[in-house]
């Protein structure tokens, strides 16, 4: 099929939620990505679907608003992959704000999600709950509340909901190389360039969609002279959770320039992060934590935590995204920068950069009002949920609680994990993933190599040590079958998945 109603370029959460709204409204509609779906930004998150309260502080009360109300929606049409969170923020007289301006935030915070759920605890409260925080000078911390996601099970979770409709198609590895034009100058459609078999193909369309995020200049020049597109880097650090088990995420300011910074529980694991670093578009493809960034982020660390054994040689992995900051200016300091979105058009081409994670149906929504007004189409109806609802009975093997996890991770296709096998049940250590999600998710035919799996359709790369390598062997056993590689292959993919995830996921020295 080579014409559409509809083309999205780009697989991360804003060209996937586009994907996903196309779909809902009956188009026929194709996803185009350069990569693997969820490479880039957004699968390289900070995994928070949040508010956002430094926005408050920076009088961003729209954004902050429009951000907890999604944050809101999300949790209750997504139990199981966007949970709410809870974080305690401890507050010392020698830095940072003080007990009232927290208070006054957080009761804002509050009033926009149309609940009280924040609350003060003193000194030995905090003392009891984390007895390796440093005691010095605190005036007692704040408990208030976010949530939390699997950044890239959310993205390939609404791009299986829209592939469930019979005209919504996704492709991976598919490189939009130049738009297709008529006479006049308006936009028809793609040509692209299948990175793995090297086929050259067109794909036309009466609107195409550019949600490339850093490089959708590239392909459509921003409205105004006076706007650039300024790349952000959010580097950030994991840990075993065996370091510190929290109960709750930390959220504090660093010793040395007063940004917020987060230790939050992950998917068996600690994230912390994260840093705010200019970038170039050079470093998007693959872009990595710098040396500079893991002394800034460790120093934070065990200003907070002095005995945990926060140090550089328990690091599990690393990981950074770039953030897609439009700006007129380049002067501010990059943590001052907006996080609004932009929207702007020619004839035949959308494109849509900017914003947040947690609002990425908003995008959607503005990003196609102004596609069917230009073709006269009806407009998405918000109402909509974002996904079906899937939460069939619980499988007698299975714990509630995993039940539900894996419904959230994985809709209704969570209805084909094996369960009749108790050692598939096992949970892989240090993780939340049991064995049988290995087999479950290699049914996904857009998995070309080994990152794909372990990193993106699974988070074991991230939340093990080496990447799983010490594992591999057992992953192997499991995923072949239901992939269909020769081992020659699979021993191909190990060698570059090894080289891979050192490149972009270990410590630089």
């Amino acid at each position: 099929m080579n014409h559409y109603d509809l083309i999205v370029i780009g697989g991360g959460i804003t060209g996937a939620g586009i994907f996903r709204e196309a779909a809902a409204m009956g188009l026929s509609v194709l996803l185009l990505e350069g990569d693997d779906f969820s490479s880039g930004t957004s699968g390289r998150s900070s995994k928070l679907v949040h508010g956002g309260l430094r926005y408050l502080k920076q009088g961003h009360l729209h954004l902050t608003m429009d951000s907890v109300r999604h944050r809101e929606r999300l949790m209750k049409e997504m139990p199981g992959l966007v949970t709410e969170l809870a974080f305690l923020m401890p507050l010392y007289r020698d830095g940072g704000p003080s007990v009232l301006q927290m208070k006054a935030g957080l009761f804002l915070y509050d009033l926009m999600a149309g609940k009280q759920r924040h609350a003060f605890e003193n000194p030995e409260s905090i003392h009891l709950a984390l007895p390796g925080m440093r005691r010095e000078k605190l005036s007692g911390a704040f408990i208030f509340h976010d949530a939390q996601v699997d950044d890239s099970r959310l993205v390939l979770r609404l791009i299986r909901e829209a592939c469930c409709h019979e005209k919504a198609f996704a492709l991976n590895y598919t490189r939009v190389t130049a738009l297709a034009k008529n006479k006049e100058g308006r936009v028809t459609g793609v040509c692209t360039h299948d990175r793995e078999s090297g086929e050259k193909r067109k794909y036309f369309a009466p609107l195409v969609i550019n949600a490339t995020g850093v490089f959708s200049a590239k392909l459509h020049p921003l409205p105004s002279k006076k706007l650039h597109i300024r790349p952000l880097r959010g580097s950030h650090l994991v840990f075993s959770s065996r370091l510190l088990p929290l109960k709750t995420a930390v959220s504090f300011f660093h010793p040395h320039d007063r940004r917020p910074v987060f230790l939050i529980p992950w998917e068996g694991a600690l994230i912390f992060g994260t840093t705010d670093e200019d970038s170039t578009l050079k470093d998007a493809e693959n872009p990595v934590i710098t040396r500079d960034e893991v002394l800034y982020l460790l120093t934070a660390l065990t200003h907070l935590f002095p005995d945990a054994g926060f140090s550089e040689k328990n690091i599990l992995s690393t990981f950074a995204g770039l953030r897609p900051v439009v700006t007129e200016s380049m002067v501010k300091k990059p943590s001052q920068e907006s996080r609004e979105h932009i929207v702007w058009q020619a004839p035949g081409l959308i494109s849509v950069t900017g914003g947040k994670l947690t609002t990425f149906r908003k995008l959607a929504w503005d990003t196609l009002k102004l596609g069917c007004r230009q073709r006269h189409l009806p407009l998405p109806d918000v109402k909509t949920p974002v996904v079906k609802a899937f939460a069939p009975p619980c499988p007698p093997e299975l714990d509630p609680k995993l039940w539900k996890l894996l419904c959230g991770r994985y809709g209704s296709d969570a209805q084909y994990l094996e369960t009749k096998n108790p050692a598939l049940l096992e949970t892989i250590p240090g993780t939340r993933h049991i064995l049988a999600e290995i087999p479950l998710v290699c049914r996904d035919a857009s998995i070309r190599h080994l990152d794909d799996l372990l990193l993106r359709r699974l988070r074991l790369g991230l939340v093990l040590a080496g990447g799983g390598m010490d594992i591999m062997d057992d992953i192997r056993d499991l995923a072949l079958p239901v992939l269909g590689w020769r081992l020659k292959k699979w021993e191909h993919e190990v060698l570059r998945y090894k080289e891979l995830w050192q490149k972009n996921h270990g410590v630089p020295r």
